[in-house]
């Protein structure tokens, strides 16, 4: 199956939780990139001091293992800025914009722009 959807697709990502045990197995299907879900993070409740820690130890284990790691539905100005320090290399979420009902075009999004709200 991953093999097909590379065919289609190019690239394949993954959204994962955080001690996810599939990862060995994503990285053998030939998935690219992993990332964490910032909501159910939210709804699990870690606290803020928790989030930050997970999205760095996240960011640095995914390089470590050979995958690109993002996340999905930021929604704190201080989170976006740990997924930049951090080297996150896709982010989405209220914190950069509202919602499209179609994606949009890849733009320059300066840092400074971003985390100025």
């Amino acid at each position: 199956m991953f093999e097909t959807l590379t065919a289609c697709a190019g690239r394949l990502l993954a959204r994962v939780p955080p001690d996810s045990p599939l990862v060995p197995l994503l990285a053998q299907a030939g998935v690219e990139s992993l990332g964490l879900d910032l909501a159910k993070l939210r709804h699990a409740g870690l606290g803020h001091a928790a989030v930050t820690r997970l999205l760095r130890d996240f960011a640095a284990e995914a390089r470590a293992t050979g995958f690109t790691p993002y996340a999905w539905d930021i929604d704190r100005a201080d989170d976006l800025a740990t997924c930049l320090d951090a080297g996150y290399a896709l982010l989405s979420g209220p914190a950069i914009g509202p919602a499209r009902p179609s994606p949009g075009g890849v733009s320059d999004l300066p840092r400074e722009r971003l985390l100025a709200g």
